[in-house]
């Protein structure tokens, strides 16, 4: 994928995939590249707003969550780069991750 600053869409999910769980369904998502100066340099940040979430799912610490973005025909998955960033639901509104990468599906 190139680089762009801004990267926009209406379809994404986060499941479990080794149960076939659904945890949640994003309405719309945005991802924000990162400064190329500062911490996470060329990473994004994603910013989603569910229209499903299933709280109880996303704490179940057991299971590892795949989260998927759609751009048109294409999957990518999204993953978070290092520990140190951060991570923040709010509620079952919205979700927001610092410092991810973008991989095909």
């Amino acid at each position: 994928m190139p680089f762009f600053r801004n990267i926009s869409g209406k379809d994404g999910e986060i499941r479990i995939s080794s149960l076939g769980v659904l945890v949640g369904t994003f309405k719309t998502w945005n991802l924000t590249r990162r400064p190329d100066d500062g911490p996470g340099a060329g990473l994004y940040d994603l910013f989603a707003v569910f229209s499903y979430f299933n709280p109880h799912m996303w704490e179940e610490e057991d299971y590892e969550k795949v989260i998927t973005v759609r751009l048109g025909k294409d999957e990518f998955i999204v993953a978070q780069d290092h520990d140190s960033f951060g991570t923040a639901v709010d509620g079952r509104r919205s979700i927001r991750i610092e410092g991810v990468t973008l991989k095909n599906a």
